[in-house]
């Protein structure tokens, strides 16, 4: 990360930005389950799509650290909502018979994309890069909520 120049006594940022994207997903939890069920599931779950996605694109075009780190905030807080609001959709929506199935089957897309992570960083060396490329893996999702 030259770019901002997080290194030798500017490293730890590094760690911070980590951590901050952390609490992103430590708020989330606590606030996304009562607004799922205040506003409904589905209405919950493309609300943090599109705050995924606006954040995500978003975070290309940051100029300083800051701006970049708070952008990673909102990335995880709005990706956790989704996947908390639509987990739950999915388990109201599958019959009880069927939901340990579906429980495990859903979490076959998170063993893919950790599995694939690190092959596609080492195609692609540089965060903007990096960050588009899983900006774009993204947008497919769009035509699950059409």
């Amino acid at each position: 990360m030259f770019q901002w120049d997080l290194v030798c006594d500017r490293e730890w940022l590094i760690s911070l930005a980590k951590s901050v994207f952390m609490f992103g997903y430590l708020l989330s939890v606590l606030i996304f389950g009562f607004i799922s069920d205040w506003i409904g599931r589905l209405p919950t779950t493309v609300l943090c799509f599109v705050g995924t996605c606006f954040s995500m694109f978003l975070s290309l075009l940051s100029t300083s650290y800051t701006m970049f780190v708070i952008l990673r905030f909102f990335q995880s807080f709005f990706r956790a909502g989704m996947t908390i609001a639509g987990y739950v959709l999915l388990m109201e929506i599958v019959s009880v018979r069927h939901q340990a199935e579906v429980g495990i089957y859903i979490q076959f897309g998170w063993s893919t994309g950790y599995i694939t992570l690190p092959a596609i960083a080492w195609f692609v060396r540089d965060w903007f890069w990096f960050q588009l490329v899983l900006s774009l893996c993204f947008l497919p999702c769009v035509f699950a909520y059409m």
